[in-house]
């Protein structure tokens, strides 16, 4: 979607009166408001470098610099429309890397901005709550111009300070670019109710994803708006992961009711289908043996239910994990070969330690990560299997493999029960995965790029033996030589 057509940006151009162009990342005009033909003189086909007066040509080219290496700047510049001066204009600037486009404003400011001792009588005491909070805090006047901003709204917006004062409050817009509907029931509801309170879903440049809850009041007797931002992300993200477990407990609980409703009609299925086989002519026996494989299948998907319910009684030991890898790629090499996959397994010249771990679940979690890994890649190729550890007793294994790749929003919802990008995919196998390494005491994490591959990361702790009695030093060892 480009800019000329995001719905955000006609939203913008419709709110912001000030004069507003859009640049690609040429520092090309893509699209200009009426105030800024009218303020500039300018049309789409003019370089905006035209019309600053040369004593400030570096400056602009340091703005335009910063705008397309930091994704903001501002300055004050003196520009020549037609021969006359304009002293003192104010320039502010987006770059959204997302869309590929540059959004800078121009306003006319020559007044002096005020200062933060002209908000309060007790200004040593408000100005230590003010920047000490916790919250994000922005405070603007009756006109909607923003006058104040703590240290703690810079961080969390990642804006900095001098870019926002002196700007209108729909400059708050720009940042949340991605909720235009949200936006403008906010400022709806804090126009005719006085306050209004969303939280908001930001995706930063760094891919890096942001719940901030912004509540905005109006102050009769100060006349100024106080917008208070608040990180949600922490809070947000224990949430999903309470959901996430409720809809495993939940499939637990399903899987334990049907297991003996569906396995005792497919046991005297196989049975019978065994007793027709007897008798069967050669091209019967072809169709029971394709009902015999159905059977399988199905039993297989009921067996991935089943590892999914309340939890179960382990077989733990301590164990090795080069020797685990090395078994499952001895299991699934024959696979991989028929697919013309190549395995490539760096494994460690030496290990610091074993995994306290059940044997048999930790090989069906790779079991199930290389088949995945081999499915995805149809035509060939191959598959990075890399094994290290830290010093802070953590064993990590990576499987990378060259696919297709999945998307930021198939990743989020790849560990969903039921969910699967295959179409002939269950869903139950990263769920029984990550629900796996998780009562391990260990961590998985997905990265994916488009068209280069996807690699899955497991990191484990190194196992201590419960069997085995650790030492403790006695209280007088420790004042004995």
């Amino acid at each position: 979607m480009t800019s000329s057509t995001n719905p955000t940006f006609d939203y913008l151009f419709k709110e912001i009166k000030d004069p507003l162009t859009i640049l690609d990342t040429n520092c090309k005009m893509v699209r200009i408001n009426d105030s800024a033909k009218e303020m500039l003189a300018i049309d789409l086909s003019m370089d905006l470098e035209n019309i600053v007066e040369e004593s400030f040509k570096a400056d602009w080219q340091q703005f335009i610099h910063e705008l397309i290496n930091e994704k903001h700047a501002a300055c004050v510049l003196n520009l020549n429309i037609n021969q006359s001066i304009i002293e003192g204009v104010r320039i502010t600037g987006f770059h959204y890397t997302k869309f590929n486009v540059m959004m800078v404003r121009f306003e006319r400011s020559t007044v002096e901005l005020p200062t933060f001792s002209l908000l309060n009588d007790s200004e040593k005491k408000f100005n230590h709550v003010f920047n000490y909070s916790t919250n994000g805090i922005i405070l603007t006047d009756k006109n909607g111009t923003i006058v104040e901003v703590n240290n703690q709204a810079e961080e969390l917006l990642q804006v900095s300070r001098k870019v926002l004062l002196g700007n209108k409050i729909p400059v708050l817009m720009e940042i949340f670019h991605g909720e235009t509907n949200e936006i403008r029931h906010f400022f709806k509801q804090l126009l005719t109710a006085g306050k209004a309170e969303h939280t908001f879903n930001i995706q930063f440049a760094n891919e890096y994803t942001r719940y901030l809850n912004i509540v905005s009041t109006y102050d009769t007797t100060s006349e100024l708006h106080m917008t208070v931002i608040r990180d949600d992300t922490e809070m947000m993200n224990l949430k999903q992961q309470v959901e996430h477990q409720d809809s495993l407990n939940i499939l637990g609980e399903l899987a334990a009711s049907i297991a003996h409703e569906i396995r005792n009609p497919m046991t005297s299925l196989k049975g019978f289908t065994e007793l027709l086989k007897i008798s069967a002519t050669e091209e019967n026996r072809r169709y029971l043996s394709v009902i015999d494989s159905e059977l399988e299948r199905m039993e297989a998907i009921l067996n991935e239910f089943l590892v999914l319910s309340k939890p179960k009684e382990w077989t733990k030991s301590m164990l090795s994990l080069s020797g685990i890898v090395t078994k499952v790629l001895e299991l699934m090499l024959p696979n991989a070969l028929m697919k013309n996959v190549n395995i490539v397994y760096n494994k460690p010249d030496f290990e610091p330690g074993y995994i306290y771990a059940d044997d048999f679940k930790i090989k069906q979690v790779l079991i199930n990560l290389i088949k995945n890994a081999i499915e995805v890649m149809p035509d060939g190729g191959e598959i990075t299997i890399t094994q290290t550890f830290d010093f802070m007793g953590q064993m990590k294994l990576t499987i990378k493999d060259c696919g297709s790749g999945i998307s930021d929003l198939e990743i989020q919802k790849i560990f969903m029960p039921f969910y699967s990008t295959k179409k002939s995919g269950t869903g139950l196998g990263l769920p029984f995965v990550l629900k796996t390494i998780e009562e391990h005491g260990g961590k998985i994490e997905v990265s994916s790029e488009l068209q280069k591959g996807t690699s899955f990361e497991i990191t484990l702790p190194l196992g201590v033996d419960p069997s085995i009695p650790q030492y403790e030093p006695k209280p007088e060892s420790l004042y004995t030589s």
